[in-house]
C-alpha cells in the first residue's frame, strides 16, 4: 500500500511539472499578429507614388500662372513593387520612378512600420541623363530622414543632401480641396529640380498635390486630376 501511495505522489509531481512546463513555454506568435497597430501591409507602398497608366493631372504655379501638365505613359506593378514613367508639358524628358525594396519587403504582406524600401526617380530623355535620386520612403514616420544623392554620388559631397519626412497631415488643402494622409517632405538637394532644395507633399491616392522650389521661388499646385491605381 504504501509503495502504491509513492507511485501516485510521484506520478502526480510529474503531471504537476509537465503542466507548469507548458505553462511557461510561451506559444510562438509573429509580431503583426501580437500588435496589429505597429505594422501595414507592404501593398500600402503604392498609395501615395503609383499610378496606372492615363493617370493625369495639372499643376498651376501660383505667381506667373503657368500650367504643367503630367501623365503617366506607362507603369507595371505587383503587390508591393512599382515602375512608372510620367511625362510632362513643360520638357520632353521622362521622369521614372520605382521602388526600391530592402530585403526584408521582398515577401510582401505585413510588415513591421519601419522604412522597408526607397522610392526612387531619374530624369531622362534619349541621349541626356540628368541624374535621380530619393523622393520618398516606406514606412514614413515624422522626422525619419536619410542622406540622398543628387546624381554625383558619395564621391560628389556637395551633391548629397538630406531627405526627411517633415510632416504627415491627415488633412491638408490645396485651392480649397482637401486631401487626406498627406506626406510633407524636404528635399536639401534634389537634381531633378535643378539641384536645389525642394519641398513635396503627396497625398494618399493622388499622388503630388503641391511642389516649392526654393531657389526658383516657384510654388506648383494640383488643379486638376483624374487619377487610377
Amino acid at each position: 500500500m504504501k509503495k502504491i501511495k509513492t507511485i501516485l505522489i510521484l506520478t502526480l509531481l510529474v503531471l504537476l511539472t509537465f503542466t507548469q512546463c507548458r505553462k511557461d513555454k510561451k506559444e510562438f506568435v509573429p509580431f503583426c499578429e501580437e500588435f496589429p497597430e505597429q505594422c501595414v501591409d507592404m501593398e500600402r507602398i503604392k498609395d501615395h507614388y503609383y499610378f496606372k497608366t492615363g493617370s493625369w493631372w495639372i499643376y498651376q504655379e501660383v505667381t506667373s500662372h503657368q500650367l504643367d501638365s503630367q501623365w503617366v505613359s506607362q507603369d507595371w506593378a505587383s503587390d508591393c513593387d512599382f515602375e512608372l514613367t510620367i511625362k510632362n508639358s513643360l520638357d520632353d524628358y521622362n521622369r521614372h520612378r520605382w521602388a526600391e525594396l530592402l530585403n526584408p519587403a521582398k515577401d510582401c504582406g505585413l510588415i513591421e512600420k519601419k522604412n522597408y524600401a526607397y522610392i526612387e526617380r531619374a530624369k531622362t530623355k534619349p541621349g541626356d541623363y540628368i541624374g535621380g535620386s530619393y523622393i520618398g520612403f516606406f514606412y514614413p514616420n515624422i522626422g525619419d530622414s536619410l542622406f540622398n544623392w543628387g546624381g554625383g554620388g558619395i564621391s560628389s559631397p556637395t551633391n548629397i543632401g538630406i531627405l526627411k519626412i517633415k510632416n504627415i497631415h491627415q488633412n491638408y488643402s490645396v485651392l480649397n480641396k482637401s486631401f487626406t494622409n498627406v506626406i510633407e517632405i524636404k528635399d536639401q538637394y534634389n537634381i531633378v529640380e535643378n539641384s536645389q532644395p525642394t519641398t513635396h507633399f503627396y497625398a494618399e491616392g493622388v499622388g503630388l498635390i503641391q511642389k516649392e522650389l526654393i531657389d526658383s521661388n516657384q510654388t506648383w499646385l494640383l488643379i486638376d486630376y483624374n487619377v487610377e491605381q
